[in-house]
């Protein structure tokens, strides 16, 4: 809450201070400022009636003669998670429950808060609270709250925002309920490029691909023109179904646009190319980048891992230890590409790295260094290897190492293999 409050130095004090005197008041009435939970313990329940009637004299702020959203909306968004926090962290107490993170606040509470106030009639939520509650239901994957607030959203006239009318179609979206999404599109009477980009992100992670593209194509026909999301989900969808021709002329168009410099989208870009066959484009991309992050290095390890370029990969990574420290999905790669090459004393060095880097190994690394030492022939090493797992061995590495064992004529290992719960 602290935190919250000291936000309000950085604006001017003659339009701070009659919030923080509201804020004030709807804290001390639920309880949860330190100096008066033993005073509202005694006097019993707060008058939560009164004090959000005063936060309705918090006067609107006025910039260049337009008026903004009043001042205490933005403060009861930021402070709802800490206020339901600290009422959840009371009632666990009572209730005899530990106090973890999972128990102080959970964000339906935020979704029921609204709709308790709403029914009583004593606040009216703006559009960046109603579309963060929205969130936490598409967060969640809650449909029937996100259909209630839906309709409260209708009731109160908010529908013809274009700030809620993003946030439901991707709360529709994500919930997999794409025929609401694109209703609720084509009801908005003005579309922004967040609009376009939700129902295309839609349609796109539920790989329905020409819905996807043909929305893309109105869209540019459209007065809103693409940004770095939407192109990064193009781009996910050229990679997904190996639409190279497509991949070149959207990217040619992000050029012309001048949204290159996006990190993001030139990591979506280097999977692309190196996916659809195009190792030489996917390494020019990466080079191109500036400020290369995790997903550009791992993008472009994996790239070289498909086209059984495993020594560039070996190389990469000595680059990348250099400027970054990989992770368990970068030693992924290179012990793939060692497994296909057959580098044994590679692949060794690598998994020994990554032990060193902190990284506990997980069942696709065993099931590389199993695959990887059975195919060199190594089942002894490949069975001890698996007795040190710290966790059960899966189907996918006793049928690597029954494989390996099939080839090399290795009948002592291979019976008990046969027999091994999976």
């Amino acid at each position: 809450m602290r935190n919250h409050l000291f936000r309000c130095h950085q604006f001017d004090n003659r339009t701070v201070l009659p919030a923080l005197v509201a804020i004030h008041l709807v804290v001390a009435d639920f309880g949860t400022s330190s100096v008066v939970l033993a005073g509202s313990r005694k006097q019993g329940s707060g008058n939560i009636h009164s004090a959000l009637k005063v936060l309705d004299l918090v006067p609107t702020r006025y910039h260049n003669n337009d008026a903004e959203v009043p001042s205490h909306h933005r403060l009861i968004n930021d402070c709802m998670y800490d206020i339901l926090g600290a009422q959840s962290k009371q009632h666990d107490k009572i209730k005899g429950k530990v106090d973890t993170p999972r128990t102080r606040f959970r964000k339906e509470d935020m979704f029921m808060q609204i709709m308790e106030l709403h029914r009583r009639g004593e606040i009216t939520s703006d559009t960046n609270i109603l579309a963060s509650v929205l969130s936490s239901c598409a967060d969640s994957k809650i449909l029937t709250r996100g259909a209630q607030l839906h309709a409260l959203i209708v009731k109160v006239g908010y529908n013809s925002s274009v700030l809620v009318g993003s946030s439901l179609i991707s709360f529709y979206s994500r919930c997999g309920q794409l025929e609401n999404a694109h209703r609720v599109f084509q009801d908005m009477p003005t579309k922004n490029t967040v609009s376009w980009t939700a129902l295309i992100s839609g349609y796109a992670q539920d790989n329905q691909v020409e819905p996807c593209l043909h929305l893309f194509a109105l869209m540019r026909q459209s007065v809103c023109k693409p940004n770095d999301i939407t192109f990064a989900t193009i781009f996910c969808v050229c990679t997904n179904h190996a639409f190279l021709a497509l991949g070149k002329s959207v990217h040619g168009l992000q050029m012309r646009m001048g949204l290159d410099s996006y990190v993001h989208v030139s990591n979506a870009l280097i999977s692309m190319y190196a996916k659809c066959g195009s190792i030489g484009e996917a390494q020019s991309t990466f080079e191109s980048i500036a400020c290369k992050d995790l997903v550009s290095w791992n993008s472009m390890i994996f790239g070289y891992s498909q086209h059984g370029l495993a020594e560039h990969c070996l190389s990469l990574l000595k680059e990348m230890e250099e400027h970054i420290v990989p992770d368990a999905i970068t030693f992924l790669g290179v012990l793939s590409s060692c497994r296909h090459a057959c580098l044994v004393a590679e692949g060794r060095h690598c998994f020994q790295a990554m032990i060193e880097h902190g990284i506990k190994p997980e069942l696709d690394h065993y099931s590389c260094m199993v695959d990887l030492l059975g195919r060199a022939g190594l089942i002894d090493e490949a069975w001890d290897l698996i007795q040190t797992m710290s966790m059960p061995p899966n189907g996918i590495i006793w049928g690597s190492l029954l494989a390996s064992c099939r080839v090399h004529g290795s009948i002592s290992i291979g019976i008990p293999c046969c027999g091994a719960p999976s």
